[in-house]
């Protein structure tokens, strides 16, 4: 607690004189200052004391200036770091909107992995309709237009579980903090429960300490979308080994869907049912204050997805063998036939760490260049970075770079 931190309001009745210490008191801290919000509302609670509309007040935990608009307290300034989570609002789905069923996939919404063992699930990206909750939302809420919504066919077993996880890069962002984290959901029947997790990977390269999990905390659905806000504190790096490969270590936030006995403390103990949920606007800050869900331009959305997973199909396509579209693809091409040619594909950002490349032909089902009259020359990647990487095309060209090729590049924590 700073040496400006309340713990108390005074209220002043009619004909009380201020002493020179109250009156320094109110010029020093311009504002009530409090630790936490525990404080705060303890503060301005009691006898003779009526919270008033325009109230302010500083959160030395959050870094946040607050007012009172009459209901409830509202921000006025962002949490120190923001969002911590990157597309939280479901919507850049690089990898094509269909539906993800394997274990360790992304997507469809970028940066979000499915991990199960056991049970069967699908993850789709859903459009919400113009009745939903969020699509026009009320003062105080930030419209959404897309959701994750998850099928979870449950199998018993203690060892079986489903989660819809994040991984954030850099475990020192959020370690020996409280975090604060925000989501929508809602269940499309009955009251099944969910779990929230944070859980802590130290990097690879070298000997790092083993993975820390945490303690999961369980809500209660309903049919509704409905806010749901949790604190959490993440371990310390006090006695841990960090990995010596950079930009290799993160915190996730594990959202657990169906978890058997064996995870009953990193799930909050939500056991085991089929259930359909859906989750939109996530959002994890620093500190103990939820504030309203911090929407971005969708451009700078999908540049801080690109660090992770980048394209050259357009937006809106997904990844694929013979698409038969060359737009947005990579060209090259030598001035005589038969010679190999080198091309170069920069990167839309710099990515987390040099990527793992996939080329796709765009009029065959194959990883190679294009064919152009009948020469379908052979793709080979070279000095893959972390910006660009440069492709050649051996043998069995054609003149006048006419061939192209589409590519991915991941680089997923």
């Amino acid at each position: 607690m700073g040496a400006n931190a309340q713990t108390t309001v005074q209220k002043f009745l009619s004909g009380a004189v201020l002493t020179a210490e109250q009156q320094n008191t109110s010029a020093a801290t311009g504002v009530p200052v409090f630790a936490t919000t525990v404080t705060r509302d303890a503060a301005f609670g009691g006898a003779n004391k009526v919270l008033a509309e325009g109230q302010t007040c500083y959160l030395e935990d959050a870094n946040v200036v607050q007012y009172y608009d009459g209901a409830a307290w509202a921000t006025v300034g962002p949490a120190a770091g923001g969002n911590l989570i990157i597309n939280g609002n479901m919507e850049i789905a690089q990898r094509g909107t269909a539906a993800v069923t394997t274990s360790g996939g992304y997507g469809p919404c970028d940066r979000w992995i499915n991990l199960a063992a056991g049970d069967t699930f699908s993850t789709t990206q859903v459009a919400f309709a113009s009745g939903d909750a969020l699509y026009n939302p009320t003062t105080g809420n930030t419209a959404a237009q897309f959701f994750s919504q998850v099928v979870v066919t449950s199998v018993a077993n203690a060892a079986n579980y489903y989660i819809l996880s994040q991984r954030a890069e850099n475990v020192r962002l959020m370690a020996g903090k409280t975090v604060t984290v925000s989501f929508w959901a809602r269940a499309t029947s009955g009251t099944p429960l969910i779990g929230v997790e944070f859980a802590q990977s130290f990097g690879t390269g070298g000997s790092p300490s083993a993975d820390v999990n945490g303690t999961g905390q369980a809500v209660t659905l309903s049919t509704t979308w409905t806010k749901y806000t949790q604190q959490h504190t993440l371990g310390s790096l006090s006695g841990i080994t960090l990995g010596t490969t950079a930009n290799t270590s993160f915190s996730r936030v594990n959202f657990w869907l169906d978890a058997g006995s064996n995870f009953n403390t990193r799930s909050g103990s939500i056991g085991q049912a089929t259930k359909t949920v859906s989750i939109a606007q996530v959002q994890v800050e620093l500190g103990s204050t939820a504030t309203s869900f911090a929407q971005e331009a969708t451009g700078v959305t999908l540049a801080r997805c690109q660090r992770y997973y980048a394209k050259t199909f357009p937006f809106a396509t997904a990844p694929a063998q013979n698409t038969a579209s060359e737009l947005g693809a990579i060209f090259g091409g030598p001035s005589v036939t038969d010679v190999s040619f080198i091309t170069t594909w920069v990167f839309p950002v710099r990515m987390r760490v040099a990527p793992t490349l996939t080329t796709f032909s765009p009029n065959a089902a194959s990883s190679n260049w294009s064919n152009q009259s009948g020469k379908i020359p052979t793709v080979v990647g070279l000095g893959v970075g972390d910006s660009a990487v440069s492709l050649r095309g051996t043998t069995a060209t054609s003149p006048g770079g006419a061939h192209s090729i589409h590519a991915t590049a991941v680089a997923e924590l």
